[in-house]
């Protein structure tokens, strides 16, 4: 089964993590979709101030995790951080 985008970012996080537990998708896969949606509306939304420069090797890292079976229960699960929170690396409103 092939995952579209919206499907992808649509899904709840516990469906996102069934789909990378059976690979369905992996990491790198759900980045990609969200990383394309803020790419397409943000400039109109204004939701994201910025994005981690290392999300991509996050994503990476995670993915080599779940094939060598040492991962974290929520490990490859791309998030959204308030930016009044403070986030090392990226700007603090």
């Amino acid at each position: 089964m092939s995952l579209s985008d919206n499907e992808l970012r649509g899904g709840a996080a516990i469906q996102q993590l069934h789909w990378l537990a059976a690979g369905q998708v992996d990491s790198a896969g759900l980045l990609r979709a969200y990383e394309a949606a803020i790419a397409r509306d943000n400039g109109r939304l204004n939701a994201f101030l910025a994005l981690a420069d290392d999300a991509a090797q996050q994503a990476a890292a995670s993915d080599a995790r779940r094939r060598a079976n040492t991962i974290g229960r929520l490990d490859g699960l791309v998030v959204a951080v308030k930016d009044n929170l403070d986030v090392a690396g990226l700007p603090t409103t």
